[in-house]
Order: C-alpha cells, then sequence, then structure tokens
C-alpha cells in the first residue's frame, strides 16, 4: 500500500521506531562526541595551515596549486563548523545549556561570524515554517521556475561571486546597530567576541608571516573561503535538502525533506553531519550521529518502500548526483520546442 509523503505519517513511523524500553538512548547527547567533532575539525585546519605555511617558498605553481586546494579544503571545515552551530542550536553538543551555548560560540560560531543564540532564532523558524513564506531558508533553496540551465547556474554560482556573504554580512551590520541602539549586551557581547577570534586568527598570520604576508594570508585563505566556498556548499547542501519543483506550484504545503544516502567523500567535504536530514526534520531532538541508525529503522519498517515515486522527497543518492540531474533536467527545460 502507497502512503502520501505526508509529515505526519512519516513522524508516526519515527515514533513507532524508537518505540521500547531504550527510547531515551535515542536521545542522549553524548559529549565526547562533541569533544571529538571539535577536535577534528580544527585539527584538520590547523594541518592545513601548516602546509600552507610550509609551501610559502615554493615556486608559484606549487604554491598555486596548493593555495587553491587549501582555499577549498578550509571552506569545506567552515562548513563543518557551521554545522556545529546548527546542532548546538538544538542543544545537541552539551546537556548543560549554558555551556552548549557558550562552547559552540568560542569554537564554531564567532569563527564562521555568527552566534548561536542569532542562528537558532533564524534556524527554529525554518523548522516551523518549512516550505512556507515565512521560511527564511526558503530563498536558499528555491530555484527559479522553469529556469534554463543558465539560471540555475546563475543563481548558484552568486555565491561564488560573494554575493550572499555581502547580504549576511549586511545584516550583521544592521543587528550591530540596532543593538548598540537599545543598549544590547548581549549581542555586543556577541560582536566582542567574532572581533576577538578573527583578530586573533589575524594577528597570528602576521606573527609568522608579517604584515602584509599575514594580511594577505588571512583574506585569502579564511576571509576568502568564508565568503564564497562556504556559502557554495551552504546551497549545494540545502537545495538537495529542500527543493522540488512541485514547490513552485503546490496547492498544499508538501513536505520535502531529503537524506544523502552518499559515499564518504561527500559526507565529509559536504554533508559534515548533515546527510540524515528527513530524520533531523521528523524529529529535530534527536542528535546527528543517531539518524543513521533511525535511517536503517525506518527502511526496515518498509517506509520508504510505501511511498513509491515520492520517496525522491525523503532520499538522494548524494549531493553531487541529486545537482548532475537538477542541472540536466533544467538543461531539457532551456532548449526549444
Amino acid at each position: 500500500m502507497k502512503e502520501e509523503c505526508d509529515a505526519r505519517w512519516l513522524r508516526r513511523e519515527l515514533l513507532e521506531s524508537i518505540e521500547g524500553s531504550r527510547r531515551a538512548e535515542w536521545f542522549a547527547v553524548d559529549q565526547r562526541r562533541s569533544w571529538w567533532s571539535f577536535a577534528h575539525i580544527w585539527g584538520a585546519l590547523i594541518v592545513c595551515f601548516l602546509c600552507i605555511y610550509a609551501v610559502r617558498e615554493e615556486p608559484l605553481p606549487v604554491r598555486l596549486s596548493a593555495g587553491i586546494l587549501a582555499v577549498l579544503f578550509i571552506g569545506s571545515r567552515q562548513n563543518a563548523l557551521g554545522v556545529r552551530v546548527h546542532e548546538g542550536s538544538h542543544f545537541l553538543l552539551f546537556r548543560n545549556r549554558a555551556a552548549n551555548d557558550l562552547i559552540c560560540n568560542w569554537l564554531a560560531a564567532y569563527w564562521v561570524v555568527t552566534d548561536i543564540r542569532s542562528y537558532r532564532a533564524v534556524h527554529w523558524r525554518h523548522h516551523q515554517f518549512l516550505h512556507e513564506a515565512n521560511d527564511p531558508d526558503r530563498e536558499l533553496y528555491l530555484l527559479p521556475e522553469n529556469g534554463g540551465r543558465r539560471a540555475v547556474l546563475r543563481f548558484f554560482l552568486a555565491d561564488l561571486a560573494g554575493v550572499t556573504a555581502v547580504k549576511r554580512l549586511r545584516l550583521l551590520l544592521i543587528k550591530t546597530r540596532a543593538a548598540t541602539e537599545i543598549g544590547s549586551g548581549v549581542q555586543r557581547c556577541h560582536l566582542f567576541g567574532i572581533v576577538t577570534v578573527q583578530g586573533a586568527l589575524l594577528a597570528m598570520a602576521i606573527y609568522f608571516l608579517g604584515a602584509w604576508p599575514g594580511i594577505t594570508c588571512y583574506l585569502l585563505f579564511w576571509f576568502l573561503p568564508l565568503a564564497t566556498v562556504y556559502p557554495f556548499i551552504i546551497r549545494l547542501r540545502t537545495v538537495t535538502e529542500h527543493y522540488a519543483e512541485e514547490l513552485h506550484h503546490s496547492t498544499t504545503r508538501p513536505f520535502v525533506s531529503r537524506t544523502s544516502l552518499t559515499d564518504w567523500l561527500e559526507r565529509y567535504l559536504i554533508g559534515a553531519d548533515m546527510e540524515f536530514h528527513l530524520e533531523h526534520h521528523l524529529n529535530p531532538a534527536i542528535p546527528h550521529y543517531r539518524l543513521r541508525k533511525l535511517n536503517l529503522e525506518l527502511a526496515k519498517r518498509g517506509v520508504f518502500e510505501r511511498l513509491g515515486e515520492q520517496k525522491t522527497r525523503v532520499l538522494s543518492e548524494g549531493y553531487l548526483k541529486f545537482w548532475r540531474r537538477l542541472i540536466a533536467a533544467a538543461s531539457r527545460r532551456g532548449q526549444p520546442q
């Protein structure tokens, strides 16, 4: 028997999957995993910075090749820090909520020019108003209707040109100005945190490389990926998770939230623990490291098979495969009849 891709039905199936005496274990926060995730991300970044330092006197082709790879890799690790902010916004990093926010801000949020309090306020609206006009992420995943390949690529490549980063910076400045006017000590504290960590990174670059080389290094290997590669990955991931053509013309609110069943490299560079997005939207209180098991439980219950053709609303074969199909479909639309 086929079922409609309905969020309420899917949530019932999920709740039945985790029923039993061990149900509380699904929601338990493992703090050691959180510490390990931060150590893993920052360890990779430190190794990358050391490699940049090591090739500083190599021939230009070597420095150029290493520089391009470093920008792409650092952008992927900034994305991983952003995912840690996402986990923290659901209080899934540390059991103590104050510690959860404090550690998340200083080890992740401030480094990608945000704070967990502001992120949480926006992100919870995404869960509450998914696909509605009030969904703050809607402009990220809703591609142009009936657009050809060029329209889709223009929309996507705007991130690589820094357009999204400029919008984020503008919103940050507006928020900061408003906080100053109303005397918001909390927001000024977050601004201080952002300036502190960015200034510390810049100071370290200047200390090891000198004034102008250090400033250049900071701009090329932190600010540039933050303004281009990081938004590019967010767009790639978010469109894969939530875009469907029917969102443009459906009279009802369809439920589209995809889990990306992909290989380890895409998980590391793009997903960064956000691959099981269906399960996350069905119950955001479950930590990401238990969502794979939950996906298997749903599969055992035949949930995905019962969806029939609508299974594509909740599952994808990976981020790049999804985009290849999306661009191919856009190319067919753009061809003259």
